[in-house]
């Protein structure tokens, strides 16, 4: 059996003809932001399939949208920019290693990188001055997930991250063998805790402005609260919306680049330690 040996000149014009469709140029700023928000939440390692990809699209005119989720909590992060992709208007999966490769390629200290998808929809390019890089799309189909974010979350509160972030990491001393802290929600205060099987106990309290605060207590993994505390770098504070102590709350950075943002929803976790 014999192979035709493809010319190089032959190969390239291959790869220009794949991307006919117009690059779009996004900050290498905006571009770290949205990978390293929903990679929190992508597990290569995963049994469920959906939970080994990020899920890129377009849900809006003028918006790009990244998502994660493993079944467990959902992220997702947006930038204003206008796509006429198809393929990244209808959606596209991304591994995690290819989540990899555009932090590596935005950590090149280029001011921006031309983003496109091949016309297939198969092949996600990467340009920067001087290299191109081309990672393989997911065949995974991802789930619909707006339906996981919750609508209607009354009580809104602002809680400083630095502080949030080290009373979780204490109060996880002395937690259960699940990682499990409890939040305690109420007017004016905010008491996170953590109880293991020899009872040992930690408490840390924490003073609110807000007076309106429905009593509630919700638990989640410490580690969930923790990964969206160090992937929010560029914020001092973070709003928890939240209705009751079984539904889903929503997290949400108080700042990132001037284009962009990001939403976390947590599942909360029953007594025994397994999500509801």
């Amino acid at each position: 059996m014999f192979i035709e040996k493809i010319s190089t000149n032959h190969w390239v014009k291959y790869i220009q003809n794949q991307f006919k469709k117009s690059s779009k140029s996004i900050s290498s700023e905006d571009a770290a932001y949205l990978v390293e928000q929903v990679m929190i939440c992508v597990n290569h390692d995963s049994s469920v399939r959906y939970s080994t990809v990020a899920f890129l699209h377009s849900p809006e005119p003028g918006l790009l949208r990244i998502v994660g989720t493993d079944g467990f909590r959902l992220s997702y992060a947006e930038t204003k920019l206008d796509v006429t992709n198809p393929a990244i208007t209808k959606g596209v999966c991304l591994s995690k290693r290819c989540l990899s490769e555009v932090l590596r390629v935005c950590s090149e200290g280029f001011e921006s990188v031309l983003l496109s998808i091949s016309e297939e929809g198969r092949t996600l390019r990467l340009q920067v001055e001087g290299c191109e890089v081309f990672a393989r799309v997911s065949s995974v189909a991802y789930p619909s997930y707006q339906s996981a974010i919750p609508t209607s979350q009354p009580n809104q509160v602002g809680v400083p991250k630095s502080d949030l972030q080290s009373m979780v990491k204490r109060v996880l001393l002395t937690s259960n063998r699940h990682r499990t802290v409890t939040l305690h929600f109420a007017p004016e205060s905010l008491r996170i805790s953590s109880t293991n099987a020899g009872n040992s106990e930690g408490k840390e309290s924490l003073a609110l402005q807000e007076t309106d605060l429905q009593e509630t207590e919700v638990s989640f993994k410490g580690k969930y609260l923790l990964d969206i505390c160090s992937v929010s770098t560029s914020a001092d504070k973070l709003s928890v919306d939240f209705l009751n102590g079984t539904a889903p709350i929503i997290i949400r950075p108080s700042q990132g680049p001037d284009h962009s943002q990001s939403l976390h929803v947590l599942v909360p976790m029953h007594e025994h330690g397994s999500n509801v």
